[in-house]
C-alpha cells in the first residue's frame, strides 16, 4: 500500500503521485556480523562464513521481489 504522506520529524509531509509510484518496500541488511561473522573487510567472497539462516532469509528477500540493500 502506498502512502499519500510520510511523517518526517514532527510534521506531516504530503507525497506528489510520482513519489508514491516510486515508492516500494525495502529491506536493509547490515554484514558484519549480521548476515556474515565479523572478520574484518569481506573482499573475497570466498571466505565469506554466513551466519546460520542468513543465506536463505536474504534468498527469501530476493524471491518476493523486495528491494535489498547492503
Amino acid at each position: 500500500m502506498l502512502k499519500k504522506a510520510v511523517i518526517v520529524g514532527r510534521s506531516v509531509v504530503s507525497l506528489p503521485a510520482w513519489a508514491r509510484q516510486l515508492m516500494r518496500p525495502a529491506v536493509f541488511f547490515d554484514r558484519g556480523g549480521v548476515l556474515n561473522e565479523d572478520d574484518g573487510y569481506a573482499f573475497d567472497p570466498d571466505k565469506i562464513r554466513w551466519v546460520e539462516g542468513a543465506q536463505q532469509a536474504v534468498r527469501a528477500v530476493n524471491d518476493a521481489g523486495i528491494l535489498r540493500l547492503w
